[in-house]
């Protein structure tokens, strides 16, 4: 009798099965022998079982890339208990094609392609999250530059941010605060320079200041005003500047961002570096005379989804997390509310965690070659690595968008700092008779906010300062970046196939091989030709498809073969 698996059968529940033993004949009432077979209308399983086995795989490929949620579902499904009752007659049979194909297919979508649930979503950039995750799905490694990085700002968020040396001058000011207003009613006021500190007389906290403006718990957490926010930068400045001498330019607001930091609390004050080192912060702003051009950095408010008190304008264009101390104070304040875009991960930890759980379950079972299943380990890899940057630097919900009304002076800016050339694919032209007309020196009542030197001009065109002595490296330091990335993008998956073995000289050695060879032929071009991106655009995407499309081929191709019978 032909066996009955209901594991087939239960992606087909319209089809009657009919377990036909032509052996035995069957005899009607009147004595006759009748050998026929199932009536003819009634569907046959060995010819719908092909094509309905691969549709529910097809709608989650499509609805996966979208929704991360169905990747978790599918995870889940997994480990739930079906029935696997021992058919009738047990036949020493070679194991179905149909189940050798929900087997590839089960690896594919629950051990590949649930590492895509876990990549970081571009919410303001030249790609959305649909075209990442996609490149990240068929090579993992491409995704180790964006996670480290992502974990290298995190660690030096006030490198980054230029608040670090901000931090002994708002010890001092919590000493003085805490004096003036203590926790302890009882406590002697009297006291306001504690033993062995350096604070000059013309430094201190007057009273009535300091129970205006105080750094206590009770006042710490609240929303702080700018008068707030430029009494305690205030301070910080005339501090380093009658203590170590440090002179403060008019132009950089490190010192009220830090006072800003401190005043909100840390919990929000971590969301809101979070979300400006995740380079979710953007810039809403009008122009009269702004001509949008595809490769700049700016997007049509009502192409995406924003957030924030610039979201009303009708551009929003990306600031570089290091120029974010240079904002007004008053466009400083309107982070107050940046913290409530902060977006938590646990869709991301519990795929990982099934993902593994399955990895490993696959890894321990005798079934597919160990070459195949490397390939698994490799994409479980990558997923840790990307799950451990989207906890160590949360993500956001959505962009947070500062209006930009006021124009902030930026002439000396440029003078003090040498500044980095503008690509030419991201200059901002602007017309003489508009540096006329529209300067800020302008008497005509209009009042232009970007103009040939402007600061809106200069975050535009996503120009920085170049790197100071004893400044942070990493920060600008491309180079440094991707080749780290490379070497952990392409040195984890070589250790990794150590467990499959590098003697076994099987046609899915070679393949998984090749497939890693091509993402590190893809890293070095991108490293090689990411400042002239623009300049060889149709170059790099012929290569990237070609690319793209062999190592695809080698990943399904080695998926197929390991589980052959």
């Amino acid at each position: 009798m032909i066996p009955y698996y209901p594991q087939i059968s239960s992606f087909l529940p319209n089809t009657k099965i009919y377990n036909f033993d032509p052996s035995k004949s069957l005899v009607d009432s009147h004595g006759n022998t009748n050998c026929r077979p199932p009536p003819s209308h009634t569907k046959c399983l060995c010819q719908e079982k092909d094509r309905s086995v691969f549709q529910p795989a097809i709608y989650i490929w499509k609805m996966s890339l979208r929704n991360p949620w169905l990747i978790l579902c599918a995870l889940v499904l997994t480990f739930v208990p079906s029935c696997r009752a021992p058919p009738i007659e047990l036949n020493e049979a070679e194991l179905s094609h149909a189940l050798v194909a929900m087997t590839i297919l089960r690896t594919i979508l629950l051990g590949y392609l649930a590492h895509i649930a876990t990549i970081r979503p571009e919410l303001v950039g030249p790609t959305n999250s649909i075209v990442r995750r996609f490149q990240c799905f068929i090579f993992p490694s491409l995704g180790t530059a964006m996670a480290i990085n992502s974990i290298y700002y995190a660690y030096n968020d006030e490198k980054i941010l230029g608040t670090n040396q901000f931090k002994v001058p708002l010890e001092k000011y919590a000493e003085q605060a805490q004096n003036i207003y203590p926790k302890d009613p009882k406590q002697n006021t009297e006291n306001q320079n504690p033993s062995g500190s350096s604070i000059s007389p013309s430094t201190e906290i007057p009273k009535n200041q300091g129970l205006k403006v105080d750094l206590t718990n009770q006042n710490r957490h609240s929303r702080p005003s700018v008068s707030e926010i430029k009494y305690v930068g205030d301070w910080i400045v005339e501090y380093l500047k009658t203590n170590d001498n440090v002179m403060i330019k008019e132009y950089d607001n490190a010192a009220y961002l830090a006072a800003f930091l401190y005043l909100i609390g840390p919990e929000k004050a971590k969301k809101i570096k979070h979300c400006i080192l995740n380079k979710h912060l953007i810039l809403g702003f009008a122009s009269a005379i702004y001509a949008r051009r595809p490769r700049h950095s700016v997007i049509l408010t009502e192409k995406f989804t924003v957030a924030g008190p610039g979201s009303e304008c009708e551009y929003q264009t990306e600031i570089v997390p290091q120029n974010t101390r240079y904002l007004s104070i008053d466009m400083i304040s309107q982070l107050r509310t940046a913290c409530n875009i902060d977006s938590t991960s646990y869709i991301e930890i519990c795929v990982t965690i099934g993902q593994a759980i399955y990895t490993t379950t696959e890894c321990i079972t005798m079934t597919g070659d160990k070459w195949t299943k490397s390939i698994m380990i490799i994409y479980t890899a990558m997923s840790i690595l990307q799950t451990l940057s989207l906890i160590i630097l949360h993500k956001q919900s959505s962009p947070f968008s500062l209006y930009y009304y006021k124009d902030i002076p930026w002439r000396e800016a440029l003078a003090d700092n040498v500044v980095n050339d503008a690509n030419t694919w991201r200059k901002v032209e602007v017309f003489d008779n508009d540096k006329e007309r529209l300067s800020p020196s302008s008497n005509d009542g209009y009042y232009e906010l970007l103009y040939e030197g402007s600061f809106l001009q200069f975050t535009i065109e996503r120009r920085e300062f170049k790197q100071r002595p004893g400044e942070d490296l990493w920060a600008q330091n491309y180079y440094l970046n991707i080749v780290i990335s490379s070497i952990i993008g392409v040195g984890i998956p070589l250790l990794i196939c150590i467990w499959a073995d590098y003697n076994a000289k099987s046609i899915t050695e070679w393949l998984v091989l090749s497939w890693i060879l091509c993402s590190a032929i893809l890293l070095l071009g991108i490293f090689s030709l990411k400042f002239n991106y623009h300049a060889y655009f149709v170059l790099m995407s012929i290569c990237f498809i070609i690319i793209a499309i062999g190592g695809c081929g080698c990943l399904i191709a080695a998926t197929i073969i390991g589980y052959l019978p």
